[in-house]
């Protein structure tokens, strides 16, 4: 059991610091040298591994800093919906993702799946 939860830990920081790699690249291509400020609206689940994995990233990139919103997915997409300002949004679920692409939330070729859970 202990292993199964090492190997879950693992993808999760994995899946963080994909994440995090590619809303930095997206959001500091726009501005140049300047300091970088992210916004991350996140599911609570993964608050654990994002942080220790931003954490990570910032010792190769001081330029960067995070401003974190964790909440389940569902309030999370309500608030981005509301006009909450967002760069990234890691939901631990599909339809809150799915409801905002259909009412046109999500840019055109950003959502990306990071993260699957396998049962065998």
């Amino acid at each position: 059991m202990k292993s199964e939860w090492k190997k879950t830990r693992l993808q999760l920081l994995r899946c963080a610091g994909i994440a995090l790699l590619s809303a930095s690249a997206l959001v500091s291509s726009c501005y140049g040298g300047q300091r970088t400020v992210l916004t991350l609206s996140a599911a609570a689940s993964l608050q654990d591994a994002l942080v220790e994995a931003e954490n990570a990233y910032k010792h190769n990139h001081a330029d960067v800093d995070f401003r974190n919103n964790f909440g389940s997915s569902g309030t999370l997409a309500r608030e981005i919906e509301d006009g909450a300002p967002v760069d990234a949004f890691l939901s631990a679920a599909s339809k809150p993702m799915d409801d905002l692409q259909a009412k046109g939330l999500v840019a055109a070729g950003t959502r990306q799946n990071l993260c699957a859970t396998r049962w065998f």
